[in-house]
């Protein structure tokens, strides 16, 4: 049994074509990528925000001297 390139061309440009027209695959082809867009946006609004909050947290440390100067 031998391999026809020109089959097996044919076939998998069947397959790629029938696969492509999927309403699946371009949902999900233009899906993930904003998932992965909104997810990044959250997440480091999410740490900013936490920063912020660590930074507006600081406590002012005072040092009282006994020999009063």
């Amino acid at each position: 049994m031998s391999l026809s390139w020109s089959k097996a061309f044919t076939i998998a440009q069947r397959e790629y074509l029938t696969t492509v027209r999927r309403k699946a695959f371009v949902f999900t082809l233009l899906l993930t990528p904003a998932i992965f867009f909104f997810g990044g946006i959250v997440s480091t609004r999410l740490q900013i925000n936490q920063a912020l909050a660590k930074l507006n947290e600081t406590r002012i440390v005072a040092v009282v001297d006994s020999s009063g100067l």
